[in-house]
């Protein structure tokens, strides 16, 4: 997660947390009502120090942007490592993409998809032969330029705000803090159920992420027997 994306996450994470904090409580007399309070304090302090840095709607929109291109590219790295395994070529290098993916680093992922483009395109007889479409690798090309472009250009905008300084970091970290010790702990009371997703920082990822549609749509599916 980037910074401006802690506050949000803190506030996908509060309904559960109020919800759950008892159980948790019994884990750990730690998160009792005042660390509740602790948490949604600090989820408001990032959110009003975010407004005075000024963060504006193309910067929001950027990073939306972006992050929609790199869930759709991690997607396509599962379509790539299917059609590689098909050929016997070692995945271990898309396994790696995804993880630079997943982490934020957009750059390094995108710099290791040219590889994987280069060895598609080298491997493209052996490949088209188990079924991939003979454009695919500068279809995959493509897309990787595009992500790589919405990278620099959300970085652009970020660094168009006012830089962020030591004590605004001591919040922003101050936040992450609690996000993940929640969800450290959520994940050992609940592990093993539905509920376990809820303090899953991945899938909290996932789910801040996904497009307004897609949220309507998994709110509709988890409301059906």
């Amino acid at each position: 997660m980037r910074n401006e994306e802690y506050a949000v996450a803190g506030r996908f994470l509060e309904p559960s947390f109020k919800r759950d904090r008892k159980k948790l409580e019994q884990l750990s007399n730690e998160f009792d009502e005042q660390y509740e309070d602790g948490f949604v304090t600090q989820i408001d302090r990032v959110e009003e120090m975010e407004q005075g840095l000024g963060l504006t709607q193309d910067q929001k929109d950027a990073t939306a942007s972006l992050y929609q291109k790199t869930d759709e590219m991690d997607k396509e790295m599962n379509s790539l490592s299917f059609r590689f395994g098909k050929v016997g070529l070692d995945v271990k290098p898309i396994t790696k993409v995804k993880k630079q993916l997943h982490n934020g680093n957009v750059e390094g992922a995108c710099k290791g998809i040219e590889s994987l483009v280069q060895l598609a395109d080298d491997r493209s007889a052996d490949l088209v032969a188990k079924g991939m479409n003979k454009d695919y690798p500068l279809e995959l090309k493509a897309k990787n330029k595009k992500l790589r472009e919405l990278n620099g250009m959300q970085n652009v905008l970020m660094n168009q705000g006012k830089g962020v300084t030591f004590n605004e970091k001591t919040e922003y970290e101050a936040l992450f803090a609690y996000i993940q010790n929640i969800c450290r702990a959520g994940k050992i009371v609940f592990d093993g159920t539905i509920t376990e997703d809820e303090y899953t920082i991945t899938r909290l990822i996932k789910r801040m992420r996904a497009p307004k549609s897609e949220e309507k749509e998994e709110k509709f599916k988890s409301l059906k027997v």
